[in-house]
């Protein structure tokens, strides 16, 4: 008799059904956006909104053509209205990158 223990190999059918349902979630992240942009033809204003990743909260990024100013808000559920996050004058980040060239 031998020492060497016995190796049972099971079927590759497990990995193949698993690697089955990675690609098919996969393609539901991919084509199930997650944010949602607008922009009116002839308008100066751009508008996203999509889902922070802190839970379920809903933001609203708005940037103005016109200004150059990009504009974050978020919406309060309590009190049912936007509340403003943050701002950025983008000119002066177009300065800024021009002059680091």
């Amino acid at each position: 008799m031998s020492s060497e223990p016995i190796v049972r190999r099971r079927g590759s059918w497990p990995l193949i059904i698993l690697n089955l349902v990675l690609v098919l979630m996969l393609g539901l992240v991919s084509f199930n956006p997650s944010a949602i942009g607008q922009f009116k033809p002839g308008g100066q204003t751009l508008a996203i909104s999509t889902m922070s990743g802190n839970g379920n909260e809903q933001l609203m990024w708005m940037f103005d053509t016109n200004s150059m100013r990009l504009v974050v808000t978020g919406w309060d559920r309590t009190g049912s209205a936007l509340i403003p996050f943050d701002h950025r004058d983008v000119s002066d980040d177009v300065v800024k990158l021009r002059k680091a060239r």
